[in-house]
């Protein structure tokens, strides 16, 4: 008895569908910015989507309550002006490229791919 194929197994769909969406993602960052702001106790956050990236920011002082929105593209020339204002506000900046999260989780999509693609392996001969 053989394996299924790869094409049937929800792991493979799911990592299409997430590939799928980081392109988009990344596509939709070109035009727009999505923004999430809101409060976590007495400091604000900030995740804002722009060229092809994700910035979390942590701990500013001045934050309104939660808002989800979208910031015209010709309102922010690049990350780095955003950047330098929530440093001032003393909070802490984490910047993600989409690159960046592509390449470790497709690592780990293929790695958890080949798993379970020998462990059926594995299965199938013993029957």
């Amino acid at each position: 008895m053989h394996p299924r194929p790869i094409y049937r197994w929800k792991t493979f769909w799911f990592g299409v569908l997430f590939f799928t969406f980081l392109g988009w993602a990344s596509w939709h960052s070109a035009n727009s910015c999505p923004v999430i702001v809101g409060t976590l106790g007495s400091r604000g956050f900030t995740i804002l989507r722009v060229d092809a990236g994700s910035a979390f920011a942590i701990g500013m002082k001045s934050t309104p309550a939660f808002n989800v929105s979208m910031i015209p593209r010709r309102w922010i020339r690049d990350l780095g002006a955003a950047e330098k204002i929530w440093r001032d506000e003393g909070a802490s900046v984490l910047r993600i490229p989409d690159r960046l999260a592509a390449a470790c989780i497709l690592l780990a999509w293929l790695g958890g791919l080949v798993w379970r693609w020998r462990k059926m392996r594995r299965y199938a001969a013993a029957r």
